[in-house]
């Protein structure tokens, strides 16, 4: 155990992040729940305690216990692991971010996004990092570049939630997740990468990593720009529509009064 921590401090450290910022939105949506409780059960949600617990109790036991026994061969061996890695990466953050969904009353694909951020900032981390400690520094300032870069939009994306469109931005992070979890394993898959300390394969690897997520950053700038763009177009249709309205209906009652006055008047003639 005391191995684990001193290992994995850092991730865990992320975990504690991610559980207070859900803690604290859960809170506002329900009362009565356990602070703590609630806590708790987001802490071991989190996508870095996830990663963990997969990489004990199923990474490393069909490594050694399945892979190992079977292939002699050390270039096939490293290339099956690698992509038995990235297949359970796939799937294990799915259960975790749907009870994500239904503990913070919210939208699965919203929340699914949001995990898949999380779970981005932990790999990036992971793959630019060389220690526990330079891991925790990078991941500090992924969130203050991240902070820059989406300052403007914080507001809008806390009040028009549903006016985002969501789903492009899921599709595209979930693409770059795949990417990058297979210039992670690369490190498995060629071991002689990490070897000889920084190299021009392992700069060609961080560079890639680093312009992904930057396409990824404007990305999804762009796409709350044009959400906010929809909103503004459809919020000016409904004012139009709504101008038409009262036109139509100041019309109809100066047509009702013009009508009444005609037919006094004729009434009057007539007597």
């Amino acid at each position: 155990m005391h191995e684990i921590i001193t290992y994995y401090w850092p991730r865990l450290i992320v975990a504690l992040f991610f559980a207070c910022i859900c803690t604290r939105f859960s809170l506002k949506k329900r009362e009565g729940i356990s602070k703590l409780l609630c806590f708790a059960a987001f802490f071991f949600l989190s996508c870095t305690v996830i990663s963990i617990a997969s990489e004990i109790l199923l990474v490393v036991p069909i490594r050694y216990l399945i892979l190992k026994p079977i292939i002699s061969d050390q270039v096939t061996f490293n290339a099956v692991y690698a992509l038995v890695k990235i297949i359970i990466d796939l799937f294990i953050y799915i259960i975790p971010s749907f009870i994500c969904a239904k503990l913070l009353h919210e939208d699965r694909l919203i929340i699914g996004t949001v995990y898949m951020e999380f779970i981005l900032q932990d790999r990036f981390a992971q793959i630019i990092s060389f220690s526990p400690l330079s891991y925790l520094i990078v991941y500090i300032g992924e969130q203050v570049v991240l902070g820059l870069i989406h300052h403007k939009e914080m507001d809008y994306i806390f009040g028009h939630k549903d006016a985002v469109s969501w789903k492009p931005v899921f599709y595209y992070n979930l693409s770059l997740f795949i990417t990058m979890d297979a210039c992670y394993v690369a490190y498995l898959f060629v071991p002689e990468l990490g070897a000889y300390g920084i190299t021009i394969p392992i700069i060609w690897i961080d560079a890639l990593v680093i312009m992904s997520v930057l396409a990824a950053a404007g990305f999804s700038k762009l796409n709350i720009t044009l959400s906010q763009e929809q909103e503004d177009k459809i919020t000016y249709m409904r004012k139009f529509q709504d101008n038409q309205t009262d036109i139509i209906r100041d019309f109809a009652t100066i047509s009702e009064a013009k009508s009444g006055e005609m037919g006094w008047n004729g009434v009057s003639k007539r007597a």
